[in-house]
C-alpha cells in the first residue's frame, strides 16, 4: 500500500509537470514527467495498483491514464488472468462508474467505459454472452429508471459495447468475427427494441422537450443509427476472407440494411417507422439531432435480408413508409442540410424494386411519390444553380441533385413498359424547364450574370 501511495503521489506529480504552461516547465522536466507514465504504462499486472489510483486520485490526467494502462495490460495479459479476478475487476469497476459521489470527467469515464467493453468482449468469447447479457439488464433499468446521470450512463455503456464489437482490437480476425456475429445474434436486436421503447416514452412526453430529456434523445438516436448501419457479418463469408473485406467494407457510406427473420415484429410493426418519422418532425429543427433521426430513415427505406419471407408484408411496410415520407416531403420545404438524406431515401426506395414492383403499391400513393419526387428535383435543381452561383463550399444541394437524378433513368428507361408515359412526360418536362431556367440568363432564366471580377476579389492586373 505504501509503494502504491508513492506511485500515486510520483504520477500526480508528472502530471502537474506534463500540463503546465511551456513558460513554468523546462524541457528536461517535462521529458522527466513523461518517462514517469511510459515506466507506468509498461507495469506487468497492475491491477491493485491501478485500483488503488482510481480509488485515491483526484486528477483526471492521472486517472485517464490508469484507465490507459489497465486497458493495454487486459489486452496482453487476458490469458494469464483468472476468471476470479476477471469476474471481480469488471465488476468493480462497473461500480465505480456506478458511484454516485463519483464526479468523472467525460474523457475519464469513456475510457474506463472501453475497458469494461473490451472485457465483456473477450469474455463473451469464454462464456457465451452471459456476462454482456446480465450487464444490459443493468443498462435498461439505468435507461427506464434511472436519473438524467444514470440514463446517459447507461446510453454510454451501450455505445462502448457497440463500438468494441466493431473492432478487432487484441483478438484475431476469426475470434472477433466469432464475438461479432454471436452479439449481432443475440443482443444488438434488444437493444434496438428497448432503444425504441425509450423513444416512444419520450415521443409521448409533453412539449416542449426539458434539456436534460433532449440529451437522453440525442443518444438515444444515436445508438439506433449506430444499429441501423451495423455491417452485419454475412453468413456465407468464408472466416479466412473476413479480414480481406473488412477495411472495404467498413468504408461503405451507410451499407443497405440486411435483417433476419428474428427482426421481423420490431421493424414491421407500422409503430416503429411512424415513431421515427414522428421523432423526425420534433427535431427537424435542431441540426444536431436531425442528422441521426435522418439517419434511421434512409436505412429504414430499404431493407434486405429474410425478414421479408412474404411480400405482402414488405409491401404494406413500404406502403405505410411511404405515407410517412411522403406526409413530410409534401408538407415542408426541404432544407439543404436535409438534401441529401431525402434524396437518397428516394434513389433507395426506386432502386429497391423492378418497375412492375413499383407499379404494385396503391395508385394514389405512387402517383404522390412520383410528383413529390418531381417537386424535389426541381428544387434541388434550383437550389444547386444557386450554391453554384455563391461559389459555396458546402454544396448540399448539389450533391442531392445528381443523387435524385439516378432513379430517374430506371423511370425514363422502363416508362414504356412498366410506368404510365404521361407520369413521365409531365415530369421530365417540369425537371428539364427548370434545369433551363436555373442556367439561361434573366429574362428568360434565373442565373446570376457572371462578373468580370468578384468586388470581394482583389484586382490583380498589373499597372504599366
Amino acid at each position: 500500500m505504501e509503494q502504491a501511495h508513492q506511485i500515486l503521489q510520483e504520477l500526480e506529480a508528472a502530471s502537474s509537470i506534463i500540463l503546465a504552461s511551456p513558460s513554468l516547465v523546462t524541457n528536461d522536466q517535462r521529458n522527466d514527467a513523461e518517462a514517469v507514465f511510459m515506466s507506468f504504462r509498461k507495469t506487468n499486472m497492475p491491477y491493485s495498483l491501478c485500483r488503488y489510483i482510481l480509488d485515491c486520485s483526484r486528477v483526471d490526467f492521472v486517472l485517464f491514464e490508469t484507465a490507459g494502462t489497465l486497458r493495454d495490460a487486459l489486452i496482453q495479459e487476458w490469458i494469464l488472468l483468472s476468471q476470479e479476478l476477471k469476474n471481480e475487476f469488471r465488476q468493480y469497476l462497473f461500480q465505480y462508474i456506478m458511484r454516485d459521489e463519483k464526479i468523472l470527467a467525460p474523457f475519464v469515464r469513456d475510457r474506463i467505459l472501453q475497458v469494461i467493453a473490451i472485457m465483456i468482449k473477450r469474455g463473451s468469447v469464454e462464456d457465451g454472452g452471459q456476462e454482456r447479457s446480465n450487464i444490459l439488464d443493468e443498462v435498461e433499468k439505468l435507461i427506464f429508471n434511472g436519473d438524467l446521470k444514470k440514463q446517459v450512463l447507461g446510453c454510454s455503456i451501450i455505445l462502448a459495447l457497440m463500438h468494441e464489437y466493431s473492432t478487432t482490437v487484441g483478438l484475431t480476425s476469426e475470434s472477433h468475427y466469432a464475438a461479432k456475429k454471436e452479439f449481432e445474434a443475440k443482443d444488438l436486436r434488444r437493444i434496438f427494441v428497448f432503444s425504441t421503447r425509450a423513444l416512444h416514452e419520450i415521443q409521448n412526453l409533453p412539449q416542449p422537450l426539458s434539456i436534460d430529456i433532449m440529451t437522453v434523445l440525442k443518444n438515444l438516436l444515436i445508438i439506433c443509427e449506430s444499429i441501423l448501419v451495423w455491417g452485419f457479418n454475412s453468413t456465407n463469408m468464408p472466416k479466412y476472407l473476413i479480414g480481406t473485406f473488412k477495411g472495404r467494407y467498413n468504408s461503405e457510406n451507410s451499407p443497405i440494411l440486411k435483417l433476419g427473420s428474428e427482426w421481423k415484429d420490431i421493424i414491421t410493426n407500422p409503430s416503429t417507422v411512424d415513431l421515427y418519422f414522428q421523432i423526425y418532425w420534433m427535431v427537424r429543427d435542431k441540426p444536431q439531432f436531425s442528422h441521426h433521426c435522418l439517419s434511421c430513415l434512409v436505412q429504414l427505406s430499404s431493407i434486405n435480408g429474410n425478414i421479408w419471407t412474404d411480400t405482402n408484408v414488405r409491401m404494406k411496410y413500404m406502403t405505410n413508409y411511404l405515407q410517412n415520407f411522403i406526409k413530410l416531403v409534401s408538407t415542408v420545404k426541404i432544407l439543404d442540410r436535409e438534401s441529401i438524406g431525402i434524396s437518397t431515401i428516394i434513389k433507395r426506395i426506386i432502386r429497391g424494386y423492378t418497375p412492375s414492383g413499383l407499379m404494385q403499391f396503391p395508385p394514389d400513393i405512387f402517383n404522390s411519390f412520383l410528383e413529390n419526387t418531381t417537386h424535389l428535383t426541381c428544387q434541388f435543381a434550383e437550389g444547386a444553380a444557386t450554391e453554384e452561383n455563391l461559389s459555396q463550399d458546402d454544396q448540399m444541394f448539389s450533391e442531392a441533385f445528381n443523387n435524385i437524378l439516378q432513379p430517374w433513368v430506371s423511370i425514363i428507361a422502363y416508362s414504356n413498359q412498366s410506368f404510365p408515359e404521361e407520369l413521365y412526360n409531365s415530369a421530365s418536362i417540369q425537371i428539364l424547364n427548370t434545369y433551363l431556367k436555373c442556367h439561361v440568363s434573366p429574362s428568360n432564366g434565373t442565373k446570376t450574370p457572371e462578373t468580370e471580377f468578384n468586388e470581394n476579389e482583389e484586382d490583380d492586373r498589373v499597372v504599366s
